[in-house]
């Protein structure tokens, strides 16, 4: 399990997908968490699975929230995703995320 850290200015997860960019809602707000790259026996039972996502050619765990999209240099990209399909659990008590890959390849 890696850990990682997002800074939230909009209460929210950054990442950013092939040439788009995803949000999943901490149910809190603002402030810096943890956020966990992990394989699923690691996920805490008491999470809650937020949604998948699917990366086709690149994508990126990104520190801050509120970036402007045109900038990804500057936007903190702390973590590369490979191709595959990803699961995002959140732990609404702490605002910690998790996320696996589910598939390693794409069919």
């Amino acid at each position: 399990m890696k850990k990682y850290n997002y800074l939230c200015d909009a209460g929210n997860l950054r990442i950013f997908v092939d040439e788009g960019t995803l949000f999943y809602s901490n149910g809190y707000g603002d402030g810096i968490y943890d956020v966990y790259i992990c394989k699923k026996n690691e996920i805490p039972k008491k999470t809650q699975l937020q949604g998948s996502f699917i990366i086709v050619k690149e994508g990126w765990l990104m520190f801050y929230d509120c970036y402007d999209h045109n900038d990804l240099v500057n936007e903190g990209r702390q973590r590369k995703f490979t191709p595959g399909i990803y699961s995002v659990y959140l732990d609404c008590e702490t605002c910690t995320f998790y996320i696996y890959r589910a598939e390693r390849r794409l069919k």
